[in-house]
């Protein structure tokens, strides 16, 4: 009865969706991982079967494989792994969704250098499971697997109104690696499950992570719409891949989050965690990802000393351990920190506020230096990059100016 039904509907949904969608093809897959928290991942609104799209791999028990959603996954300790997949449509009703897993690959470029030939064996891998079933409701299986390998699963959305799917380890010893999770989501717009018309579902509890696509870099959320049920829907928003990282904020109402960023102390990475109770549900929410590129490393290019000025006995001629002289110190640098101060220490020592600095050099001027005949030694750091730091050790030598008065004998003692 599917495959009849489905062949009724298949020609009104090629035609009225032709639009193409992320991670549609096997050649771009987006990263998915399976824990104990339920994730939560979208299946595209539009795409031609997965058998025209990508003709030559082999779909085994997937009879039609419609608005295709590729995916990849790495096992961070091996074991078996069991997975649970429910379908949804906009409105959190449960409803029909496919899959087909593949590998195992040695690592993610072989994986997607598999494409076209999934399911044949060789570089392509094996068929490993595969459900064709009407059930709303998917049980995936992975035994033996080892670190570091991974999977392709291919989920296509067989009901004309499915629109997203969870996903859940329900057992086996086996971990994945959820860390580059949704790094295929930069530039994206990512909506709750009720999708970007329909209401989210009761009894929520989802957590997903957003990473940057380049190591060293954050990821900013930018919110366009947030609704949920005032008193007691909640989303928490935590700087980090989990949430025992820190708590940027808890959002519930129509107060909207706006836009908010992870920082690189929390690895860049930004996770945020849905949970609804057992009544009243709303439009939920939509943000776009936006990975941020790392910062520009601060780098100081050079210390320079300017002329010195002549040796000044301090008006204690007789005294040569408080003569000093002055020079000008410029400091050359790019892309300095916003926030704390230049600072000069060593033979000598001054500082200044970044705030009060040039963009790309700053001069202290008249700093004071011992003139005991020894070449000068400074250091310039930034206190708010401590390895933005450069020494010069080549400076001016001046001597000594005072004039020391001889010791003569009086009475038997010298003075």
């Amino acid at each position: 009865m599917k495959q009849i039904l489905y062949t009724l509907l298949f020609f009104v949904f090629v035609w009225s969706n032709s639009l193409s969608a992320q991670n549609s093809s096997c050649a771009d897959p987006d990263p998915f991982c399976a824990n104990s928290a339920v994730q939560n991942f979208n299946i595209n609104s539009a795409g031609a079967d997965a058998s025209i799209t990508d003709p030559n791999n082999n779909y085994d028990c997937l009879f039609t494989s419609p608005r295709p959603s590729w995916f990849y996954l790495q096992i961070q300790n091996g074991g078996n792994l069991n997975m649970q997949m429910i379908g949804y449509d906009a409105s959190g009703n449960q409803v029909d969704v496919d899959f087909i897993l593949y590998g195992p690959f040695a690592n993610l470029s072989a994986a997607t250098s598999g494409c076209g030939n999934y399911g044949n064996g060789g570089t392509g891998g094996n068929v490993l499971d595969c459900s064709f079933d009407p059930s709303a409701i998917e049980n995936i299986n992975i035994t033996g697997a080892t670190t570091g390998q991974v999977y392709i699963l291919l989920v296509t959305g067989y009901s004309a109104s499915s629109s997203s799917y969870t996903l859940q380890q329900t057992s086996g010893t086996a971990t994945t690696n959820c860390s580059s999770i949704n790094t295929g989501n930069c530039g994206e717009t990512v909506y709750d499950i009720g999708g970007a018309s329909g209401d989210y579902i009761n009894n929520m509890d989802v957590t997903t992570t957003f990473c940057p696509s380049v190591a060293g870099g954050t990821v900013t959320l930018n919110f366009s719409s947030f609704s949920t049920e005032s008193c007691c829907d909640d989303l928490f928003i935590y700087n980090g891949n989990s949430t025992s990282a820190t708590l940027l904020g808890t959002y519930q109402g129509t107060t909207s989050p706006g836009t908010i960023s992870s920082t690189t102390a929390g690895g860049g990475c930004i996770t945020i965690r849905f949970v609804s109770d057992g009544s009243v549900v709303s439009s939920g929410y939509a943000f776009s990802v936006i990975c941020n590129s790392p910062p520009a490393t601060c780098g100081i290019t050079a210390v320079t000393y300017g002329a010195p000025s002549i040796c000044n006995d301090n008006g204690t001629p007789s005294n040569a351990a408080d003569d000093f002289y002055t020079v000008n110190i410029t400091v050359t640098y790019s892309n300095r920190p916003n926030t704390g101060n230049l600072v000069l220490s060593g033979d000598a020592s001054a500082s200044i506020a970044v705030a009060s600095t040039g963009a790309t050099s700053y001069t202290f001027n008249n700093v004071q230096f011992p003139a005991n005949g020894n070449a000068a030694a400074i250091t310039a750091t930034f206190s708010a990059a401590a390895t933005c730091t450069l020494t010069n050790a080549s400076g001016p030598a001046v001597s000594s100016c005072s004039s020391l008065v001889p010791c003569n004998p009086n009475n038997g003692t010298w003075n």
